[in-house]
């Protein structure tokens, strides 16, 4: 019988499954500021963790805690009407064809989830860089 690792271990990397996604969408609860997940595209890619470092994001949520070697799904919303159109719903792409979304605050939120263990690790809007900035 195989464990939930073992059969993580044989999942090549970029190729989570649609129950994966599935899953991980049910258990999203987006930031504050963010749009009905309806709104976005959703990539989504798998990949093994090395480092928080290592993440292909522009910005990186505090308090994330990886394990080398970790299977993780990473995953990108990015708000249609803001970056494109972009045709919303989920896609799955290889780690090479993730796209990189930079600032624009809850038009692109980040998604670090482990499959192992059906966990959420992260979630967080990209940095704002649109905010008026305080006055003196």
């Amino acid at each position: 019988m195989l464990t939930h690792d073992a059969v993580a271990a044989r999942q090549p990397a970029g190729t989570p499954s649609p129950a994966n996604i599935r899953t991980l969408e049910a258990k999203l609860r987006l930031p504050k500021g963010a749009e009905p997940l309806d709104h976005y595209a959703r990539y989504y890619t798998a990949t093994r963790a090395k480092t928080v470092n290592d993440l292909p994001f522009s910005t990186i949520s505090d308090g994330i805690c990886l394990r080398r070697g970790q299977p993780l799904i990473l995953g990108i919303l990015a708000l249609s009407n803001r970056w494109g159109p972009l045709p919303t719903g989920a896609r799955i792409v290889r780690p090479s064809a993730f796209p990189q979304f930079v600032h624009g605050g809850c038009w692109a939120v980040n998604v670090v989830y482990d499959p192992v263990h059906e966990k959420l690790l992260g979630m967080w809007c990209k940095y704002d860089d649109r905010a008026p900035r305080p006055h003196p």
